[in-house]
């Protein structure tokens, strides 16, 4: 028998949903005219579709986030450049003449 460090996942299946093939539509519609997920569920319902509210409230929300996802930037993330004393101002400028003088 051999002996990992780690057991090995099974790989995921892609299971299908009976909304599938209303996916399409459904992205259309919220696209073009910004129906709720109830409304877009008795419109799907009415062309044959058997699954639930939920369902499609799931959908739209994947899709909303994709669409308005906007980074989030916290001040408490962002690092300020230390600020520069005397010393290092005169030692890069040094360093700069020297290698300028040195051409």
């Amino acid at each position: 028998m051999l002996r990992c460090e780690y057991a090995p996942r099974p790989a995921r299946r892609v299971r299908s949903s009976l909304l599938d093939a209303f996916k399409d539509y459904l992205c259309e519609r919220w696209l073009q005219h910004g129906l709720s997920a109830v409304r877009l569920h008795a419109e799907i319902v009415a062309q044959g579709y058997r699954g639930a509210a939920r369902t499609v409230r799931q959908f739209i929300q994947s899709i909303k986030s994709e669409v308005f996802y906007r980074p989030r930037i916290r001040l408490s993330t962002i690092v300020a450049p230390k600020p520069c004393n005397e010393y290092i101002v005169v030692r890069w400028l040094s360093l700069r003449i020297g290698s300028l003088a040195n051409r």
